[in-house]
């Protein structure tokens, strides 16, 4: 007789995420996940121009968008090759994301930001959607990257440069929490029946506890800390800026001083000139 905690297949009596229940639990963790950006926007201060603080929060809903659609890809492969189903993986997914994910994002979008400061390139300082180049250079004594909609004109190739780079970082993110998950995966699973494994009999109240519940709370920190992340920084913006400046000042070319005529080279007076090149023996004395 199969026990409840081992299933061959995933049947209707699993925790089903792209059923319709499933479906509308998710649309209602969107609007749930959203919420917690108007709040962090209520507190924040000083505060961001309405156009920058949206292009800021676009990136994040549409890396969330991504993620969420990688995490319940990976639910239902990693569920079909393990014993749990995909309400375990789902938490499991949503749970490294936070745990790990942020801090692999965090690092491998300052790498970038690190080799795009050395290479000049100034479409990768993450929240400036402005453009700096030889013509114009930013005042970075008097720069306010929070008001930069009101002194200067949105760049907006800027800000789909800075979006693709952000998704793409946390595909990389994503992938290598994969890898994790594959080698983790006895252990994970372990760990997360002991945790969780006793909702296993109420599929819908496992469903709303994992895909609502459990979510909202990591996805708040998440946005949180991410909106920091991906936020312009006054700090780390001008940091940039200067390493970039630098960066082009290291490959200019030098300008070359004209060479002094030397006495050698020097054309020789007429001996009766009242000044002559030879030196004098009365010099000395």
């Amino acid at each position: 007789m199969e026990t409840p905690h081992h299933h061959e297949t995933i049947d209707i009596s699993q925790c089903e995420i792209l059923g319709f229940f499933g479906l509308v639990i998710q649309c209602i963790l969107g609007l749930l996940s959203f919420m917690a950006l108007l709040v962090k926007r209520f507190f924040e201060n000083p505060k961001r121009s309405c156009l920058v603080w949206a292009l800021d929060i676009s990136k994040q809903i549409f890396s969330a968008a991504l993620a969420h659609c990688i995490n319940m890809a990976l639910a239902i492969v990693l569920s079909g090759s393990n014993q749990s189903d995909n309400c375990d993986w789902y938490f499991i997914t949503t749970a490294t994301d936070v745990i790990i994910g942020i801090f692999l994002c965090y690092v491998i979008l300052m790498g970038v930001e690190r080799i795009a400061s050395y290479y000049e390139i100034y479409e990768l300082n993450t929240g400036v959607y402005i453009r700096e180049n030889k013509m114009f250079q930013i005042d970075v004594e008097n720069f306010q990257p929070e008001h930069q909609a009101e002194r200067f004109e949105i760049d907006y190739k800027i800000y789909f440069i800075q979006l693709i780079v952000w998704g793409l970082v946390v595909c990389v993110a994503k992938l290598i929490i994969y890898l994790l998950h594959l080698v983790l995966a006895p252990v994970l699973e372990l760990g997360t029946t002991f945790l969780i494994g006793w909702l296993n009999a109420y599929p819908n109240l496992k469903l709303v506890i994992i895909m609502i519940l459990i979510p909202c709370i990591f996805n708040a920190i998440q946005f949180w800390i991410q909106d920091n992340i991906l936020k312009a920084n006054k700090k780390s913006n001008i940091e940039f800026l200067v390493n970039a400046r630098i960066a082009r000042s290291m490959t200019m070319k030098p300008y070359r001083i004209p060479k002094l005529v030397s006495e050698k080279t020097a054309r020789p007076q007429r001996s009766g000139s009242l000044t002559s090149t030879k030196k004098s023996p009365f010099n000395d004395i």
